[in-house]
């Protein structure tokens, strides 16, 4: 029964069968699974993954990477100050869009909130909340190039061509996916690609302050299409 204040949890169609398999473990391969997130590092998602894989065999590594972008966008979704892990936990094991029998939801509730109370993830989660936290985050960016004929008169043969090129940016905005198209002259993609240079560097220059200081830096990414 779902408590008044709780969390809805809208598990994905592709994370259904990944939810499924986590609830059919065993109490020793749940355990070697939360010690494997409580034990890995949290300076970067591909190392965490990497992590886990060293410290799994491969059919429990490939689960725990796959589980690695299905809790941080849970946690990117409802965050884990409003709610404890132990709450978001309850709610996708109790989602109705799960066929499991009770012994299985409490096995599912178990694991997933000790993966969620990793320092990894939290970390992690926290980060990436913190790299996020913008009206607009970019989900993916494109620069499509056409071959625009030009006519003097609809009836005749083109004239010529014109190579003409758009950045198209797919963005969250309010929870919901937008694209944001802007033409480009040939110019303008050089003046692109040498801010994009230029960003590039900075971050590698701050990077290397901060590793002398040190103080670590967090490689966050955008989870999926939550």
């Amino acid at each position: 029964m779902r408590l008044s204040g709780e969390p809805r949890i809208r598990i994905p169609l592709h994370a259904l069968d990944l939810m499924v398999a986590v609830s059919s473990l065993d109490r020793v391969a749940s355990h070697a699974l939360v010690r494997a997130f409580a034990d890995a590092p949290a300076s970067s998602i591909s190392d965490l993954k990497r992590r886990l894989g060293e410290s799994l065999d491969d059919q429990h590594s490939a689960m725990a990477r796959s589980l690695v972008d299905e809790a941080l966008g849970i946690m990117a979704a409802w965050g884990t100050r409003s709610f404890s892990s132990d709450v978001i936990a309850a709610s996708v094991a109790q989602s109705d869009a799960l066929t499991l029998t009770e012994h299985e939801r409490l096995g599912l509730q178990e694991t997933l909130a000790g993966v969620l109370e990793s320092q990894a993830l939290r970390t992690l989660g926290k980060a990436n909340e913190l790299a996020q936290e913008q009206e607009r985050v970019m989900r993916r960016v494109r620069v499509l190039t056409d071959i625009r004929p030009v006519f003097a008169d609809p009836d005749d043969r083109p004239l010529g061509a014109v190579v003409s090129q758009r950045l198209r940016i797919s963005f969250w905005h309010a929870g919901l996916p937008d694209d944001l198209e802007v033409a480009l002259t040939p110019r303008q993609v050089d003046e692109l690609v040498t801010e994009l240079r230029r960003a590039q560097a900075k971050a590698e220059s701050i990077n290397s302050m901060l590793d002398a200081i040190p103080l670590g830096t967090f490689h966050t990414e955008l989870i999926g299409d939550q």
